[in-house]
């Protein structure tokens, strides 16, 4: 049985569509990985920075992969590298930012990967995209479905930017 998996990719520098894109295709170009569906491309404030930053565009893809996930997080980690990401932190501006949100129904925390990601139920721009195109998922660890988590106040922090639901650019 194939696992669904759930990736969000994250921007907020340069220009940000463009960077967006090339993640979604470097992505889609690695052999092992399947691009099932988008989500559409949305537009949140930059929270909990270390310095003013511009607003995020965001959007949630399913794939399915031949790899473990810990091997899935190093082709990501590659992706980033290669896009010019010189590190990882949370409260950073970046130019591109690839996280496993899902993987199935796994629960996984390393020092390296937690999955479901540590986050997730608390930011409206990786929830309303996975929501999108899982509208029933439910969470691993709280078995709540995850749309239960969208607020009202939700919408008005993420705003769609751009409708995409197409398995290829």
């Amino acid at each position: 049985m194939k696992e669904s998996i759930y990736i969000l990719l994250g921007t907020n520098l340069g220009e940000r569509l463009k960077h967006l894109y090339l993640g979604w295709e470097l992505l889609a170009g690695v052999g092992g990985v399947q691009i099932v569906r988008s989500s559409g491309i949305y537009n949140s404030p930059a929270m909990e920075m270390s310095e003013p930053s511009p607003d995020f565009l965001n959007q949630v893809i399913e794939i399915n992969t031949v790899f473990s996930p810990t091997q899935l997080l190093n082709e990501m980690k590659a992706i980033e590298m290669k896009m010019g990401r010189t590190e990882k932190g949370n409260y950073k501006s970046r130019i591109i930012d690839l996280d496993i949100l899902l993987y199935g129904n796994r629960i996984i925390d390393t020092d390296e990967l937690t999955v479901p990601q540590r986050e997730l139920l608390n930011r409206p721009f990786a929830i309303i995209p996975l929501v999108e195109i899982a509208p029933n998922i439910i969470h691993p660890v709280t078995k709540k479905s995850i749309s239960e988590y969208i607020t009202k106040s939700s919408y008005t922090l993420v705003t769609l930017f751009e409708e995409y639901a197409a398995t290829s650019r």
